[in-house]
């Protein structure tokens, strides 16, 4: 497992939870992202994220959609 720190950027393809929260899975490492940080992207979606720590748990926050699920 790789170790994320605040302000890191990482790639991957965004799931979404049925209540609205997402994850993203990036090299052995589950983000989470709460709904309020998903800005406008979809299921699937292959998107950047950057890191932060909220409640001394780290989560992601979408900056860039890359590109949309087809």
């Amino acid at each position: 497992m790789i170790k994320l720190n605040n302000g890191e950027q990482c790639e991957g393809q965004i799931s979404f939870l049925n209540n609205g929260n997402a994850r993203l899975e990036f090299q052995e490492n589950e983000i989470f992202i709460h709904r309020k940080n998903t800005g406008n992207s979809l299921h699937l979606d292959n998107v950047t994220i950057e890191i932060f720590q909220r409640d001394g748990k780290k989560e992601g926050k979408v900056i860039k959609v890359n590109s949309r699920f087809k």
